[in-house]
């Protein structure tokens, strides 16, 4: 028997329900077409074999039913409370929730708000759920006031807690709830992890007076360093999906609980056994971190990609030159931070007229003495020929848009902000911050602010530079700020670097920005709505491009997945297809040694940039899906094979990978015609009644398809 209903909203395919039980209010949510599916669901646990004696002799009831509250809050202080025994493994029910009282509901056709206050007067918070009209997600958060006269520290802050999965059971659901979550990892991102909910210990106890709860978290200033802040819970038996995405820029928390037999996620910022803490002074407000959720009937792949039109709903309004999603080239893979005059001006030639837009110097245009970071001095020896003003002028009259790489949040102990640290620079525990040989700008300070305007804003302004990559190569996991814990001081200042970012693209808005963090470190929806793409992974020649692109397809949208495709003047042309295949997993950038391809090479990259312009548009806008047969678990020494499938209206894009022990042949189920293709030689295809046949097929090659 469930709880008693509350209220319901519709939105898009999603029902969200908002149950009731004295003071507490929890929400569900599950696709609205499959609600007469809910079966009736078991009142009790005393039926098993573990209970049935203990409740038979104490004459009592083992609820099979508990609502999570939407949202729960911990103050410093108070102790765990009586509901669940979470004493060593979650900061949840504490004695905190149990003063709480249920204040109002407002529906509107924006939002969702849930309203609550302490008994004793010390707070109150509120729980919205934004409404977006026609579209398969919900945003998430909480805004905490302090009603007291006196500072209060917050040990726990959720900003959701998505309960009653799954309502599709009639009991525990044993053996039937997958979790799937996303590994980061540097060259590594996105490699989804699954497994049973009892494989992680979230089999249900025989009395719900103990609770289970895992939680996956990260403290430092890059989010995506060891998980993404995402997680799905599937039903297998049902075929429904649930997903939840954290939209951080720095530390986060996602917390997967059960009490009775219903599963629960959680998330928002850290709790207090990571360090965080945040104090509110009397009658101040603050509001969690915003968190994405949807649900669907289908799998893994098609859910996540439901919250990836947060991103694009949300994202700042992108430059004219991104309109029609060009190709970059990047100088980093050809030089390794040496640039030099003459084999950039020869690259440049060599990519004149091939529809290539940015060319990027990476991180090799500045004096190199021990100041680099922070100074940003332009090194004009590089360029002899009329050093770097004129050598971009050269690029301009090729065609290209310039781009340029900063580190722009931080600075060596050598240069100028160095020597004033309490003017420029986080610091920690009263001293510089500093993981050599970097030390961080902090820009909650207008001296900050102000350095980097001069340095960096000047310089793209001065130089007439249209492309900016933004790296961040260090993981800061704390920073003094007063009143605040370490880890609530690091929330503060990201925040104020997420203002920078959009001060930027205030003075330079026809600036096309990239981020980077040691590659794919920072691809969570906060940072992608900065900017208008991201270095998927510091990947550059690796096998494992395909994999890690298609990874990370599951995190950010096609148009923001920035893949490296590295040509070597000794590529075969297997390797070739292989990588330039690959690059074409969202946004295509080139790098490597350009100016050097044999003539036959140079006819298979005209090739590919031909059939990606072709294409581009279905591959950035439309949506995926990742068809895997793998025989081992190697990344780097990949079995098998891979194909992305890219649709949109009146299109198909099929891109194929080959790894070790590949088929010689491949059937495609499709009754769509080819329109383009882009295959190795000796590549036969056959178009048969309801299906494509590839044979001819090699290791390690790629093979790309438009159909319509």
């Amino acid at each position: 028997m469930l709880p008693k209903e509350y209220s319901r909203i519709v939105q898009h395919d999603m029902l969200s329900v908002f149950f009731q039980e004295k003071e507490t209010i929890g929400f569900t949510l599950l696709p609205a077409e499959m609600e007469h599916e809910i079966p009736e669901h078991r009142k009790t646990m005393n039926g098993s074999r573990a209970a049935a004696n203990f409740t038979r002799t104490l004459n009592l009831n083992l609820p099979a039913v508990h609502i999570e509250p939407l949202a729960q809050i911990k103050l410093a202080g108070d102790m765990p409370g009586s509901t669940a025994n979470y004493a060593s493994a979650s900061r949840k029910y504490s004695t905190t929730m149990e003063h709480v009282r249920f204040d109002s509901q407002k529906i509107s056709e924006d939002q969702v708000e849930t309203c609550f206050s302490d008994e004793k007067g010390r707070f109150s918070f509120r729980h919205v759920l934004k409404r977006f009209h026609d579209r398969p997600y919900f945003e998430a958060f909480t805004e905490f006031t302090n009603r007291s006269g006196e500072v209060l520290c917050l040990d726990l802050l959720e900003s959701f807690s998505l309960g009653m999965l799954s309502l599709f059971q009639k009991d525990a659901g044993n053996d039937t709830y997958r979790i799937h979550r996303f590994l980061g990892g540097w060259s590594a991102e996105g490699r989804m992890v699954s497994c049973f909910a009892e494989e992680l210990g979230l089999e249900q106890a025989w009395a719900p007076f103990y609770g289970r709860s895992v939680r996956y978290r990260h403290c430092g200033s890059r989010p995506v360093h060891e998980n993404f802040p995402c997680l799905v819970l599937e039903d297998t038996e049902k075929g429904v999906c649930w997903a939840v995405q954290i939209a951080a820029l720095g530390p986060w928390q996602i917390e997967i609980s059960r009490i009775s037999d219903f599963l629960n996620l959680s998330g928002g910022s850290p709790d207090c056994d990571s360090g965080w803490q945040r104090s509110v002074a009397p009658g101040e407000t603050i509001r969690s971190i915003s968190s994405l959720l949807t649900c669907f009937k289908g799998d893994v792949e098609q859910t996540l990609q439901r919250l990836h039109a947060w991103t694009e709903d949300h994202a700042a309004p992108h430059p004219e030159a991104e309109k029609d999603f060009p190709v970059s080239y990047n100088d980093f893979c050809t030089c390794w931070g040496r640039a030099a005059e003459e084999a950039g001006l020869k690259t440049a030639k060599a990519l004149e007229g091939s529809g290539v837009r940015y060319f990027t110097l990476d991180a090799g245009w500045f004096v190199k003495d021990g100041t680099e970071l922070g100074n940003w001095v332009v090194n004009n020896s590089l360029y002899p020929d009329g050093g770097l003003r004129g050598f971009l002028e050269k690029i301009r009259r090729k065609g290209f848009i310039p781009g340029i790489w900063f580190e722009f949040e931080v600075a060596s102990p050598l240069s100028c902000p160095g020597q004033h640290p309490e003017e420029f620079l986080i610091c920690l525990n009263g001293k510089p911050y500093e993981i050599l040989p970097r030390r961080f700008l902090d820009f909650r300070k207008k001296e900050a602010r102000e350095w980097i305007d001069r340095k960096m804003i000047s310089l793209l302004r001065e130089y007439h530079i249209g492309y900016l990559k933004v790296d961040y190569n260090a993981d800061l996991i704390g920073v003094d700020s007063p009143g605040q814990s370490a880890v609530g001081g690091l929330e503060d200042a990201l925040d104020a670097i997420r203002e920078y970012y959009e001060h930027i693209r205030k003075e330079l808005p026809e600036v096309t920005i990239e981020i980077c963090a040691s590659g794919g470190h920072r691809l969570t929806p906060a940072w992608m709505r900065l900017g208008d793409m991201a270095s998927f992974s510091d990947a550059h020649e690796s096998v494992a491009i395909p994999l890690i692109a298609a990874n990370t397809l599951r995190m950010i949208p096609a148009r923001w997945n920035q893949v490296w495709a590295v040509l070597r003047k000794e590529d075969s042309e297997d390797r070739e297809f292989y990588t330039l295949t690959a690059g074409m997993l969202g946004r295509l950038c080139l790098s490597g040694d350009i100016a050097e391809l044999s003539p036959g090479q140079r006819g298979i990259l005209d090739n590919a940039l031909e059939f990606y312009q072709q294409t581009k548009r279905t591959i950035c806008c439309g949506t995926h899906e990742i068809r895997r047969r793998l025989f081992n678990l190697s990344q780097n020494a990949p079995k098998g094979f891979q194909q992305v499938i890219f649709r949109s209206v009146g299109s198909e894009v099929i891109l194929i990978h080959t790894f070790e022990d590949s088929p010689e042949t491949i059937e495609i189920p499709t009754e769509n015609v080819v329109k383009h293709s882009f295959l190795p030689a000796n590549t036969l295809l056959k178009q048969l009644p309801g299906k494509l046949i590839l044979s001819g097929i090699r290791e390690f090659s790629g093979y790309a398809l438009q159909l319509e």
